[in-house]
């Protein structure tokens, strides 16, 4: 959400001012609805003033107001200083209610602005619409080399259309060579082909048994017509799922959502402006946004898991378990779901449960997994089930021996327990080849030479572990007692000190009592 920094000049009247107030602090703290309520007061009581008609379009946006949106973009349709993306929003609501003078004024604000990449593709499916010639206008020079990514997946998705189907897969398959594994361009040209009677040609272009690409290919309409409202849909869903940074972020909540206002259906945009809005802070947004994904849509299960990381990311654990434990106890439920509900188990310390979870999803055909068996041996571990977890752990190690995470863990766990040290100790100095710069694994290794007296070797890897990572309470105290056995006293007591503060409480006992009296004694 835009925040600034100051009222402009005439949103003091009729109460605008106050209006304008209540819009920044709701916009700060990620309410959009009441953010985009605000605005809108405070546009009736300044309807000329452009900087709150930006802040107002922005926040409509979030908030899914047309009506709001539609008022701040005539305002700024002729105004110097409106930013250059709001022309493709002017151009979806122009589209949508099909007032083609305004239409073409936003299709021209495009192509005359920094964004005009995109250009070339609304007009050649404005002509397609027209029965013109669509292609001349994606062969335009000049545009660079977005554009020309753009026109290459949009020819061929015309080709279809146009009935030039040899042509056009010829065109989709060199676009896809480039842009391996492109479901959103293959579902689009799939669509077309089906719309166009061939059936056997569109469910090629989705092969697999994945559950997403078998209900899509299973759920392809012969209703299907496209035209320059499908077009445009498709252009903006594809440039926004290329956006990933907070500065292009306004960019693509604004996409998405004129891609929401021409279709509604369009769960594509929808997925990525719920991802948006979640980013950008707006985590109710993006929940309600996500509301109309219906169960038989191939996409629910993907708006579910994107409900439990919205809910999760926001602190709201329990909406998030809830939604989580829903969704891995259905009937078609799948591995990953499974997986999702086990890791969100094991951030809440419920490591049985945990354990539970990923024993059923090795039971669903994950036995040669090892990310699974290191999950479930170390829900086992942390649930103090040791002889139960070794077996996962090792198995792990054994289906990935160069994966430096399963080394680790498995080598970490026994030194903790003295069991098996010098091939443990081997197995971390693998791990840390493997990946030197990692924090955990440099410690582990660390503390493997102090376990076994190597305290000159231990203390420089400890020290480089608190160095990269110096909230980690576990590093912190092991600095500390290697410290200590070098004599090193008042350091020893400056690292268990820095372990105290990130301790859980569970764990403060400990490591002050260490601060009193130092470690106990090693047998």
């Amino acid at each position: 959400m835009v925040v600034a920094a100051a009222a402009p000049a005439h949103a003091e009247a009729a109460g605008g001012f106050a209006a304008y107030l209540r819009a920044r602090a709701a916009a700060a703290d990620g309410q959009v609805e009441l953010a985009a309520h605000s605005y809108a007061e405070a546009l009736a009581a300044a309807p000329d003033n452009e900087a709150v008609a930006i802040r107002a379009l922005r926040e409509a946006m979030a908030a899914g107001d047309y009506a709001l949106a539609d008022r701040a973009a005539r305002l700024l349709g002729q105004a110097a200083v409106a930013p250059p993306d709001i022309a493709f929003y002017r151009f979806a609501a122009a589209l949508y209610v099909r007032d083609y003078d305004a239409l073409a004024d936003a299709l021209t604000a495009i192509e005359r602005g920094p964004l005009d990449f995109a250009g070339p593709v609304l007009r050649a499916w404005q002509n397609f619409d027209a029965g013109q010639d669509p292609f001349a206008a994606l062969d335009e020079p000049g545009k660079g080399p977005l554009a020309g990514r753009y026109a290459e997946e949009h020819r061929a998705l015309l080709l279809l259309a146009s009935g030039r189907t040899v042509e056009g897969i010829a065109a989709l398959r060199a676009r896809l060579r480039v842009e391996d594994g492109d479901l959103g361009l293959r579902l689009a040209a799939a669509r077309i082909l089906v719309g166009r009677g061939d059936m056997t040609t569109a469910r090629a272009l989705l092969p697999g048994s994945d559950p997403v690409v078998k209900a899509l290919r299973e759920g392809l309409s012969r209703r299907f017509r496209p035209d320059l409202r499908s077009g445009t849909v498709q252009l903006y869903t594809s440039i926004a799922e290329e956006l990933g940074d907070a500065a292009t972020r306004p960019l693509s909540i604004l996409l998405t959502r004129s891609a929401l206002r021409i279709d509604p259906k369009a769960t594509r945009a929808r997925l990525l402006l719920a991802q948006a809005l979640a980013e950008d802070g707006a985590s109710q947004g993006a929940i309600a946004a996500l509301a109309p994904i219906a169960a038989k849509d191939p996409f629910y299960d993907f708006a579910q898991e994107a409900r439990i990381n919205i809910f999760a990311d926001s602190g709201n654990n329990a909406a998030a378990l809830s939604e989580a434990r829903t969704l891995a106890e259905a009937d078609r439920a799948s591995r990953d779901d499974m997986q999702l509900y086990g890791d969100l188990l094991v951030s809440d310390d419920r490591y049985d449960a945990a354990a539970s979870v990923y024993a059923r999803a090795l039971a669903r055909g994950g036995e040669a997994d090892w990310v699974l068996n290191l999950q479930l041996g170390g829900a086992l571990e942390q649930a103090g089930r040791w002889p139960e977890a070794q077996p996962y752990l090792e198995r792990a190690v054994a289906l990935a021996p160069d994966e430096p995470v399963a080394l680790n863990y498995l080598g970490y766990a026994r030194i903790e327990r003295g069991e098996r040290v010098e091939e443990s100790r081997s197995m971390l100095e693998r791990a840390s080849r493997l990946s030197p710069n990692d924090p955990a694994i440099t410690d582990s290794l660390g503390w493997a030479y102090f376990q076994l007296g190597e305290i000159a070797r231990a203390v420089p890897l400890l020290e480089k572990a608190a160095q990269a990572k110096p909230g980690d309470m576990t590093i912190n105290e092991h600095l500390g007692d290697a410290y200590w056995a070098q004599g090193r006293r008042y350091e020893a007591r400056y690292a268990w000190r820095a372990a105290v503060v990130y301790a859980d409480e569970a764990d403060v006992a400990r490591i002050s009592e260490k601060l009193l009296h130092g470690p106990a004694a090693r047998d």
